[in-house]
């Protein structure tokens, strides 16, 4: 990342209102207060197929693969494009000079967007839970027992401090969606009625049936699910034998019905691109904005995110597009834009959003309905503001064959003996040099 970058961002972290600290001064009374959190997804490092049985049977422990999770996770490299910070519950915290987090940039894009669509005062304390990341579920149901109790401790904590019990939202990616649904379970077993989770966000969430039933669960006020047909990897999770593929959306079964209070949303995102070439760009974001035909000067096509344009920043993260609509933000950055306009529209439980950030449009429309409501997005002033603050955060493109570089040396690390002893050894030269590895050495396991 740039060296020019630490003073100038921490200034913009001063701008949108995260302060060095959650322990400000305490708000008013009639102020709510909202606790938000932050779950990161999975950690993958450089996935063998030896790993495949043990991670299926739920068998991870103190194996090759659980060595290379550990050796990613525990790498602050790979907290730089996403909200994640080290184990359990930390509050998210800018240091004035230093180089700054992701979880720094992606709380500063989230509070900025929730400050512009929102008019009533609020004070919003922001926290990352980080897990471990394996593909395990008992683990994650572990690391949900952990999140549990030490939300019970710091919302206890915050009411003495604000004299108001806080409102609890959480965000998760991935399968730190999970580890959210599991809390439900954790509360059916203590019988507990001391937390609630007023407001769920759940982004691209493999929906698994072991863990499916627990939103049901009366600790969830609301529940949003988003995903994306452009997602290859949320459906994927193969990688138990009490199922065969994961879900994008919730499902009534039998002996489970889907709660009225879940949402569950299928994103799409567009991009305009101009049919010919305009000398001042500005002016073509001015034809595509504000001409009631301008858009008919653009190809419209369709940049839906992926897994990864769900939650990382733009940037060093592989297989996020430059087209992607909201480069180099993340589609997490902007929910509280999109649940506004579902809450004052009052739709249904299925539903399809649109977003056309460059024409300051979101159409909505329920499943199976074509007829769809047209309403506002985020302002384009607003939304060219957060674009600049997520340009300003995102590292560079070049970190990307360092990530490459770094899971491939946890994955040498963690399995000397499944490589040839010659190919072990010219790996481990290029480790002690910090040089990349070839795809001979690294790529193509010897099995014994």
């Amino acid at each position: 990342m740039n060296k020019g970058r630490p003073s100038c961002i921490w200034m913009l972290y001063t701008m949108v209102g995260i302060t060095t600290s959650i322990y400000a001064n305490p708000a008013p009374r009639e102020c709510p207060v909202w606790m938000t959190i932050f779950i990161h997804g999975a950690v993958m490092p450089r996935f063998c197929t030896s790993d495949l049985l043990n991670v299926m049977r739920d068998h991870v422990e103190d194996s090759a693969y659980d060595r290379a999770v550990a050796a990613v996770r525990n790498d602050p490299f790979f907290r730089h494009n996403q909200a994640m910070q080290g184990l359990g519950l930390k509050p998210v915290q800018a240091h004035p000079g230093g180089a700054p987090s992701g979880a720094c940039a992606v709380a500063s894009l989230y509070d900025y967007v929730t400050k512009t669509v929102n008019d009533t005062p609020t004070t919003n304390l922001y926290y990352t839970f980080g897990w471990s990341g394996l593909l395990s579920a008992s683990t994650r149901y572990a690391e949900a027992q952990l999140l549990y109790d030490s939300l019970a401790r710091e919302i206890k904590k915050l009411t003495n401090r604000y004299g108001t019990q806080p409102k609890l939202r959480i965000v998760a990616y991935s399968h730190g969606g999970n580890i959210m649904l599991n809390l439900g379970k954790v509360r059916q077993e203590q019988q507990s009625h001391d937390l609630y989770v007023d407001e769920a966000v759940m982004l691209g969430v493999p929906i698994c049936c072991e863990t499916d039933k627990y939103v049901a669960d009366t600790l969830f006020k609301k529940v949003y699910v988003f995903y994306s047909t452009f997602d290859r990897i949320q459906t994927k999770d193969f990688f138990s034998f009490k199922r065969f593929f994961a879900k994008r959306s919730f499902h009534s079964r039998s002996n489970f019905t889907v709660p009225d209070y879940v949402t569950q949303v299928q994103i799409k995102a567009y991009f305009y691109k101009p049919r010919s070439k305009y000398k001042d760009n500005q002016q073509a974001a001015k034809d595509l904005a504000y001409n009631p035909h301008g858009h008919k000067k653009f190809k419209k096509r369709n940049y839906s995110p992926g897994h990864t344009e769900l939650w990382f920043l733009g940037g060093g993260a592989s297989h996020y597009r430059e087209n992607f609509p909201l480069y180099p933000a993340p589609l997490a950055a902007v929910t509280p834009a999109i649940i506004k306009q579902l809450e004052t529209q009052k739709t249904g439980q299925k539903l399809v959003v649109e977003l056309h950030p460059q024409r300051n449009i979101m159409r909505i429309r329920t499943k199976p309905s074509l007829k769809h409501t047209e309403t506002s997005f985020i302002e384009l002033k607003a939304f060219g503001q957060l674009q600049t603050i997520a340009a300003l955060c995102k590292p560079g493109e070049s970190l990307k064959k360092e990530g490459h570089r770094r899971r491939n040396l946890a994955r040498v690390q963690s399995r000397p003996a499944v490589y040839h002893p010659k190919q072990q050894s010219g790996a481990r030269k290029r480790q002690a040099q910090g040089l990349c590895f070839t795809e001979d050495e690294i790529s193509i396991p010897i099995i014994p």
